[in-house]
């Protein structure tokens, strides 16, 4: 199995700019963006040479 990286980032589906995955609520979006690791915005690519 493969762990989570330690510099991972959390997005909301919304945040990837797709209309292609069910949407789970303003409510569940609103509370993900107090965690600490949510990074708001289009997603990024990850540096996957680690």
């Amino acid at each position: 199995l493969r762990k989570i990286r330690p510099d991972y980032r959390l997005h909301g589906h919304r945040d990837a700019g797709t209309t292609a995955t069910d949407c789970p609520g303003h409510k569940l979006y609103d509370i993900i963006t107090k965690w600490d690791r949510f990074e708001k915005g289009p997603l990024k690519p990850l540096n996957t040479t680690n």
